[in-house]
């Protein structure tokens, strides 16, 4: 890792994020306009996790598109 990652990751940590590698978001699941849980394909199969705030660093606004979200792509 670089260290502008390990310092992100440091930083994410500190702030109590909870990080997770190697999963890929497959799914939201919904109540009204909050996402409930998040559905993850992870190496030993599949995750829900349900949080307060998710955010999305997928780079292509995974998240906003399987929420159904507005968002627009550019610079």
């Amino acid at each position: 890792k670089s260290l502008i990652s390990l310092a992100m990751e440091d930083l994410c940590l500190e702030a109590g994020v909870k990080l997770f590698y190697h999963f890929t978001l497959v799914d939201v699941v919904r109540k009204e306009r909050r996402i409930e849980y998040a559905v993850f394909r992870t190496r030993s199969g599949y995750a829900a996790i349900q949080a307060k705030t998710f955010v999305d660093a997928s780079g292509n606004a995974d998240l906003a598109a399987f929420a159904g979200c507005g968002f627009e792509y550019g610079a």
